[in-house]
């Protein structure tokens, strides 16, 4: 694999030259990815807010998927430090975060699911509670 020029933007990335297998001739990458690097639009990182807090893995997987296929941005913030399961005080928390807008929606879908008892209710909302009954 041999690195090609740069493509004169100074945060660019370098593009490689890739070799493939069997003899299949090169793939050339250089022009096609600084192509549709150019053509990407530029849109702005949302704020993510935390909304709900949970002690177990599974259960902030599962929240994480709720979301993500209800078409929400999720991020998980796990703030556990080390190899063993701590959960005593705030070690082992899981964070779920959802972008500032998406806020109410969010609660709203997980109030839902703990009602419905898809989720256990074992974590904490963050901030004021919203009424699960008028999911959107």
């Amino acid at each position: 694999m041999k690195v090609a020029e740069p493509s004169g933007h100074p945060c660019a990335p370098p593009i490689f030259e890739v070799s493939a297998h069997a003899g299949s001739g090169r793939v050339k990458t250089t022009g096609q990815m600084n192509h549709r690097l150019k053509q990407r639009p530029t849109a702005a990182i949302p704020r993510f807010v935390e909304i709900y807090t949970c002690y177990d893995a599974l259960e902030a997987g599962r929240i994480h998927n709720l979301l993500d296929s209800h078409g929400f941005l999720c991020r998980v913030v796990d703030l556990t430090s080390g190899p063993l399961p701590l959960t005593i005080g705030k070690f082992g928390e899981k964070r779920i975060a959802v972008p500032h807008a998406e806020v109410v929606r969010a609660k709203r879908l997980l109030g839902a699911a703990i009602h419905d008892g898809y989720l256990s209710a074992s974590g904490n909302f963050c901030g004021a509670q919203v009424d699960h009954r008028s999911v959107s």
